[in-house]
């Protein structure tokens, strides 16, 4: 496929906890698969910045190193991130949850916000998010245990989530889009090798953050996906 490919969903190790490959060894697989960004979007919800981090006063610090290292790598790299909020993250003891990715959110604006990002509401982060340019996107919207967020709340969902380890039905999230008017996206979900499945093309090359979230909110992009991603979904 010509154009600017990006992908729109991805995990390293050391931040996002269920994440196997560290960013340096990711890069040189997406630049391998023939990719010209990544968008990082590592989790964050209340569990990982106060167990994880281990409340640590430094938390958004080291939250953001998984960006810087593989902007490091020399890959062109994009800051977002993968919410859940208040009570709403994956866990043993819960097992419904709802995680949103923000595009278009700086790592400077992570770093003022992120201490009280999942503490807001939906109504109240829908609220910043228009005030500070991100659009909110439900991730796999119809997998197992996940619960959806209003649509009221939302810019959009992603229509196709490479995971190969989960029950996305993309089919059913991309005709909630549309029944629903809501924006497209799609990603691989990455966290360990061979999960390089899926992302946005676009015609040319976002600048940043905001540039992304513009051509998104444009619908200015393509989606891609693997033929073998599509024969595993159902």
């Amino acid at each position: 496929m010509e154009g600017f490919k990006v992908e729109m969903h991805l995990h390293t190790a050391g931040n996002s906890r269920c994440a196997k490959v560290p960013a340096e060894k990711a890069a040189g697989l997406y630049s391998a698969a023939g990719y010209d960004a990544v968008v990082v979007t590592n989790h964050w919800n209340k569990n990982i910045a106060e167990n994880y981090f281990g409340g640590s006063a430094d938390r958004i610090d080291r939250y953001l190193n998984g960006y810087r290292a593989m902007k490091a790598t020399g890959i062109k790299t994009l800051f977002g991130v993968e919410l859940a909020l208040g009570d709403d993250y994956y866990s043993l003891a819960n097992r419904r949850g709802a995680e949103i990715l923000v595009y278009g959110i700086t790592p400077e604006e992570f770093a003022v916000y992120g201490e009280s990002l999942y503490s807001n509401s939906y109504a109240s982060l829908k609220e910043l998010a228009s005030e500070k340019g991100w659009l909110l996107y439900q991730a796999h919207p119809f997998r197992e245990r996940t619960k959806r967020v209003a649509p009221e709340f939302l810019d959009g969902v992603e229509v196709f989530n490479g995971n190969p380890r989960h029950i996305n039905l993309n089919g059913l999230a991309s005709l909630y889009a549309e029944k629903q008017k809501l924006k497209k996206t799609a990603g691989s979900d990455f966290h360990q090798q061979g999960d390089v499945k899926a992302g946005v093309c676009f015609p040319y090359e976002p600048a940043d953050e905001k540039a992304l979230a513009r051509a998104l909110s444009a619908g200015d992009f393509k989606i891609f996906r693997s033929r073998r991603s599509l024969k595993k979904e159902t």
